[in-house]
């Protein structure tokens, strides 16, 4: 008997199911040997030079020895760890560890490699000779060039400002604001620490350069730790080091003189100590020699001022009253003389700053300070109005100015610095009470004062977090400005008054989502931002017969954006690309628009000494100023009015610049050539009707484009056989673009140019000598400057110094004049005490003439400059 059969019937989707797990069985045992072959390979360690000290920054890559293929890079931590993670087959890799200022080190690493290497670079120093007469000690490890100070320092320096100065690389401009290799540094460090967050000319100023002993060049720093590993920015850092008898120990200075004609004083105090994990500056100043004390509180952070606030506040400039409504129209002073030739001033400073430090990644920093200024200047300005196919109007205006300003400002900051995470937050204030008198006389008296309050408040928020491969950003920023400001001008017994009260709240956020693929770094990012501006003026008593006299505008306008960002990091190349789009809406006209802000920046070093940079972008924001957005007029001083439109506003504007930097340690030589070009294009003319007694400016529709070009080349070399060294810069400026006057589009052409040259040579330690010329152009008037600087050694404890200065001016369209100036100084140094006398202004100029001229005007300027007077001081360290 046949056995029965017994069977089951499948349903068709699970006989699909069992035939999958057939065929998902069979591919797992055929691909066993091949998948066995491959896994996951994570290669940790540490590197550390001979002497035993951690190495950061250091780029790592591992390769496939036989294709010879990048397949993990990545770059050292601050500690000198570093994680590399790769997938595929484990053999045949090496391991390439490279590092500026180091041997190069390559590690083959076989299957049973270590699961920790320690690795150690060996220094591959550059070092300078010091068997010359001045010696100069530098040396170069990695991306950090350290200057030996104590060799470098000379007698005429007192201040570490002073010193900067002669450093190879750095530029030290008229403003303070310090640039290495072409570019704006982007950190100012005392014992890797930033005490004063930008506002470094409060210690370039005022701090003796006996107190520090290396100072050190930071190349392409990243000051967050988490992003060190992916973006190297171009600028630069510079870290100053204490000597060691100042560390940690309270240090003060004085400096208290006195001097004649007329009575005259100029007295500070300083305070300060730097330790370990705390550093704290207090000063105190008092002066009416004419110093600029508003110079040093300016603010040289890039972050800040790349921020909304900004746009608002000018709080960088020595001039807080920048973004007033008003045109207070001060005399500008060429930078071919001191500033303090022509400033007859009053003022008073003090300043609170102290960092705390917990741990190596936590600090907190507060910065408090205020200023009380008045100051007096008298000048006559010859303008000349060159109006197409009408005469030419002249206005000459003699001013008196008196102006009285206090400034409060405070700041604090709280960050995390961390190789996980960075966390950072921000509160700002600022609080301007600024007065400005100014008597004209032009055939009958008149007197106009302006009123210029002003205040903002705000708070930045900034959180980046590392999350295996991927990173996290939130930023966040508030902000609100307030101001009531007004103008009164009194003519012939006639008083007419204009005021303006305008409030600004800005809110801006951004959160991004990147993750980094090998050398490429993909970003998401989206942000959202919010305005709410209002503008309320009102004219007493009009000079000009008009019902416009009163405007109210209220407007909030909101930003919404997505973007995508592409960076690249190899070897020595950077890239990245931005391309950011985004829709706006305002309410004052109903309407809304998309806009696009793209941006490409590219950094190639092919060499340790070359360096390739080229950066681009284009904006399309609609920009919506409240003071142009009212209706009728709008007094801006006792001759110029302004007739607001209410018109509709749009903008596109690109810039594009590029250049080339070298630099060579060893022979001490750094050059730097860039050209920059700008594209402003608004659908609105600027206009401006010119008339011998007033002017009216306006806007009228039209599509205006304006181009800026902007080159400069820049170099300095040391020589090592003489103790010499030279430095040039030169720029030069073009401005194109259209203007409206009386109806007719009048296009303009302005061309300037402004170079110096400069040689400073010190044989011995006993004498130093100085040569610098200047030249500033602008279309056919040309201005010379020759400064000869001298200081002497008598003998071991007196020192003279004179500094002459040859001026040959162009004072008008057919006229130069040469202007000598002349100051002397001469000191002793007793064991704790240094006693000077100094004689400024030998001559006894009483006034100053120089002349800038454009296609549309030109202007003759000369003001009344402080005259021969002699002070009596005495300074010392402690």
């Amino acid at each position: 008997m046949l056995p029965m059969l017994k069977y089951r019937i499948y349903p068709l989707n699970c006989i699909k199911m069992q035939c999958l797990r057939v065929v998902i069985i069979a591919f797992a045992f055929f691909s066993y040997g091949t998948l066995s072959g491959q896994h996951s390979l994570t290669v940790e360690g540490r590197i550390r030079a001979t002497d035993g000290q951690h190495l950061e920054g250091v780029i790592l890559y591992l390769q496939q020895k036989e294709e010879g293929k990048t397949v993990a890079y990545t770059i050292s931590r601050s500690d000198g760890s570093f994680t590399l993670r790769f997938s595929g087959r484990p053999d045949s890799l090496q391991l390439t560890v490279r590092h500026m200022g180091y041997k190069t080190v390559l590690l083959d690493l076989p299957d049973d490699h270590p699961s920790f290497l320690e690795v150690v670079m060996e220094e591959d120093i550059t070092q300078l000779k010091t068997i010359h007469i001045k010696p100069v000690a530098v040396e170069q490890r990695g991306d950090t060039i350290r200057y030996d100070l104590t060799t470098l320092a000379t007698i005429d320096n007192k201040t570490i400002g002073d010193l900067l100065k002669k450093l190879p690389g750095i530029e030290v401009q008229e403003t303070g604001a310090i640039r290495y290799r072409g570019l704006p540094i982007n950190r100012f460090y005392i014992e890797n620490m930033d005490l004063m967050g930008g506002r470094y000319g409060l210690i370039t100023k005022n701090m003796a350069a006996e107190y520090f002993s290396i100072a050190e060049i930071l190349e392409r720093h990243q000051p967050v730790k988490v992003l060190r590993a992916d973006i190297r920015p171009a600028n630069a850092a510079i870290n100053l080091r204490l000597k060691q008898k100042y560390k940690s120990r309270w240090m003060a200075s004085l400096d208290l003189s006195l001097g004649a004609t007329p009575f005259l004083w100029s007295e500070s105090a300083l305070l300060m100590r730097f330790a370990v994990n705390s550093q704290s500056l207090f000063l105190v100043k008092a002066d009416n020699t004419g110093k600029d004390l508003f110079e040093e509180l300016q603010l040289f952070n890039l972050q800040r001022m790349q921020s909304g606030f900004y746009r608002y506040a000018a709080i960088n400039t020595q001039d807080p009253t920048e973004r007033m409504y008003f045109s207070v129209g001060r005399p500008q002073i060429p930078p071919s003389i001191d500033h303090s030739v022509s400033l007859l001033n009053t003022s008073y400073l003090g300043a609170i700053n102290h960092l705390s430090k917990w741990g190596d990644n936590l600090e907190s920093r507060l910065n408090i300070s205020y200023i009380h200024s008045r100051d007096t200047s008298r000048s006559v300005q010859h303008t000349r109005y060159f109006i197409p196919g009408q005469d030419t109007i002249t206005v000459l205006e003699n001013n008196y100015h008196r102006n009285k300003k206090q400034v409060y400002q405070l700041e604090h900051l709280l960050t995390a610095n961390t190789e996980k995470y960075f966390l950072e937050n921000k509160l700002y204030g600022k609080l301007n009470f600024s007065e400005v008198n100014s008597s004209l006389f032009k055939g009958t008296n008149t007197q106009q004062e302006f009123y210029l309050p002003y205040s903002i408040a705000g708070n930045n928020f900034q959180f980046i977090k590392k999350m295996a491969k991927a990173t996290f950003t939130v930023t966040s920023e508030t902000f609100y400005s307030s101001s009531n400001q007004s103008l009164e001008v009194e003519k012939d017994q006639e008083i007419t008054r204009q005021k303006v009260d305008y409030r600004i709240m800005e809110t801006s956020n951004r959160v991004s989502l990147s993750k980094q693929i090998k050398q490429f770094k993909l970003i998401s990012e989206a942000g959202i931002d919010y305005s709410f501006q209002s503008s309320h003026t009102a004219w007493e008593n009009p000079v000009l017969e008009t019902d416009s006299t009163t405007s109210l505008t209220r407007f909030s306008n909101i930003k919404c954006f997505l973007g995508v960002n592409l960076n690249y990091n190899a070897n020595r190349l950077s890239l990245a690309v931005h391309l950011p789009a985004g829709w706006s809406y305002e309410n004052l006209w109903g309407t809304s628009r998309w806009y696009l802000r793209p941006m490409v920046q590219c950094v190639w070093e092919p060499s340790s000494n070359w360096r390739i940079y080229a950066s681009g972008h284009m904006n399309t924001t609609p920009e919506y100023p409240v003071e142009e957005m009212g209706t009728g007029y709008l007094m801006r001083n006792y001759r110029t009015f302004y007739l607001a439109d209410n018109n509709f506003r749009k903008r596109i504007s690109s810039m594009g610049s590029a250049g080339i930097s070298y630099r060579n340690v060893a022979s001490l030589f750094f050059a730097n050539i860039s050209t920059q070009y700008s594209y402003n294009r608004r659908n609105l003319y600027s206009g401006q009707n010119v008339f011998p007694e007033y002017t009216i400016q306006y806007r009228l529709p039209g599509n205006n484009a304006l181009h800026l070009f902007l080159h400069t080349i820049s170099f300095d070399k040391s020589f090592l056989t003489l103790p010499l060294k030279i430095k040039l810069n030169a720029t030069a400026t073009e401005i194109k673009g259209d203007i409206i006057q009386f109806g007719q589009v009048t296009s303009y052409d302005n061309w300037s140019f402004n170079g110096t040259f400069g040689a400073v040579c010190s044989p011995g330690n006993k004498a130093v000598f100085g040569f610098s010329y200047d030249i500033q152009v602008s279309g056919p008037y040309v201005n010379h400057a020759n400064t000869l600087d001298v200081a002497i050694q008598l003998n071991s404890k007196l020192i003279f110094k004179t500094d002459v200065k040859w001026l040959n001016n162009q004072i008008s369209s057919s006229e130069r004049r040469n202007l000598f100036f002349a100051n002397m100084n001469l000191s002793y140094d007793f064991k704790k005490l240094h006693a000077y006398i100094s004689w400024n202004n030998i001559f006894n100029k009483s006034t100053y003439e120089i002349s800038y001229h454009s296609q549309l005007s030109d202007i003759s300027l000369a003001y009344t400059i402080r005259p021969s007077h002699v002070l009596l001081g005495v300074s010392l360290n402690f």
